[in-house]
């Protein structure tokens, strides 16, 4: 089964936490409901203080998928720091081992897509505030 998606990623745009009760500047701090220790963030978040850097916009990902996809994300991102196409390719060939071919990829700053996914395998979320980073599986 497939779903449609169609986003729009501009340098204006507002951040907004897990729990929608708080817009944020996309280069604020966290929402301070991601707090550690609070475990709102989810099981297995608080053990890497990064991923309170990264916000999750929109996912369809069963919860342990989720985690460890978002976990990818920010290694990918802090490790390549200065190369967004060799980030999206270490996520792209670990989720493809991990969970199967078919992923896709996309990081960066303004931009538009529309995508196709599979239901329940996609993730969209900022990394740092300004560095989006869309993942998806489509077969």
């Amino acid at each position: 089964m497939a779903c449609s998606l169609v986003l729009f990623l501009s340098k204006f745009q507002d951040v907004t936490c897990e729990e929608e009760h708080q817009a944020l500047p996309r280069a604020a701090p966290p929402c301070p409901c991601l707090k550690r220790g609070t475990g709102r963030a989810g099981p297995g978040l608080s053990a890497h203080p990064s991923l309170f850097a990264a916000h999750r916009q929109h996912s369809d990902m069963p919860e342990e998928m989720r985690v460890e996809t978002m976990e990818l994300c920010v290694t990918a991102c802090e490790k390549f720091s200065n190369n967004n196409e060799s980030a999206a390719k270490m996520i792209k060939e670990t989720m493809d081992k991990k969970f199967g071919s078919s992923w896709h990829v996309v990081i960066g700053e303004g931009f538009g897509f529309e995508i196709t996914h599979e239901v329940k395998n996609l993730l969209y979320l900022y990394f740092g505030g300004t560095l989006a980073v869309c993942v998806w599986k489509c077969s």
